[in-house]
């Protein structure tokens, strides 16, 4: 199979891993390959024998039922993403938040009905202890917050990720799967156009998908930056990360917890994902 074509259908086998066809324009950006592509050249190779479409789908042949499935789960984001929004704005007062984004399978409309929200943070320099305090805190008021222990967790969020605006590079994760995360977000609130020198910042990505980062026609949230409200978070910052270290020291696995980067997963999928990616690909 000429390079091309294997690009291609290995496109579609991450995708089949999450049980999501793709569209052509969707197979396009996503898709993983050292050199670009032109999306009319790509569209030459979708008659090979590996591959078969329905509904405007591509998906990889024999696996026609997961059709269905992406037109179900289609059907449950608009309400769970509108939730997520207003969850946001309710947050959105604490002053060192710079950036939410909606992550995980949500971000692709393909999220089951009992799934959580996924959310991923940016904050102020210097603030991502007391930031995370501080949101966990208004989550539990409001009752929209999961805790490890939770196990009825639909629409609740888990704050999977929350790090500092001095952290935004991610590529000391460069993989398939960190890489599909950091395109796929659905931005929903901003500060200091926090999104743009986020994506800037891990161009890394298109060594995987090349055709991946472009702009979202998506409406962001956005609120002016209060210097003097970040000024008084960063004096109770050392506090709030030792009270939260000390109190989460027992429960520590695989998380990553460092002065500017906190990364909580309840069920961390990126270890069996890349795994399964890696033997299909080995077997192909």
């Amino acid at each position: 199979m000429d390079s091309k074509k294997n690009a291609l259908v290995k496109t579609l086998i991450y995708s089949d891993i999450f049980d999501f066809p793709l569209t052509k324009q969707e197979i396009w950006k996503y898709l993983i390959t050292d050199k670009k592509i032109s999306q009319r050249d790509l569209s030459k190779l979708f008659k090979t024998k590996k591959i078969s479409n329905k509904d405007n789908l591509y998906f990889l042949k024999g696996r026609e039922e997961i059709v269905k499935k992406r037109n179900d789960r289609k059907k449950i984001a608009p309400l769970k993403i509108e939730k997520a929004r207003e969850i946001v704005k309710k947050i959105s007062f604490i002053p060192s938040i710079y950036l939410v984004g909606i992550t995980g399978s949500l971000a692709l409309s393909n999220s089951k009905e009992k799934d959580d929200i996924d959310l991923f943070m940016i904050c102020a320099k210097g603030t991502v202890w007391i930031t995370r305090f501080l949101t966990v805190l208004a989550l539990k008021v409001i009752g929209d917050y999961r805790s490890r222990i939770d196990q009825f967790v639909k629409d609740k969020i888990c704050l999977n990720m929350i790090i500092g605006e001095d952290c935004l590079s991610l590529d000391k994760r460069k993989d398939i799967y960190t890489a599909h995360e950091i395109v796929q977000m659905i931005p929903l609130f901003e500060r200091k156009n926090t999104y743009s020198k986020f994506l800037n910042a891990n161009l890394w990505v298109e060594k995987f998908m090349p055709n991946a980062i472009t702009k979202k026609s998506i409406k962001i949230s956005r609120m002016k930056e209060k210097k003097w409200a970040i000024k008084i978070l960063k004096f109770f910052e050392p506090f709030f990360r030792e009270m939260q270290y000390y109190s989460m020291q027992k429960h520590i696995t695989n998380e990553t917890v460092l002065k500017n980067f906190l990364a909580f997963h309840p069920i961390d999928h990126k270890i069996r994902i890349l795994k399964e990616f890696n033997k299909r690909i080995a077997n192909e």
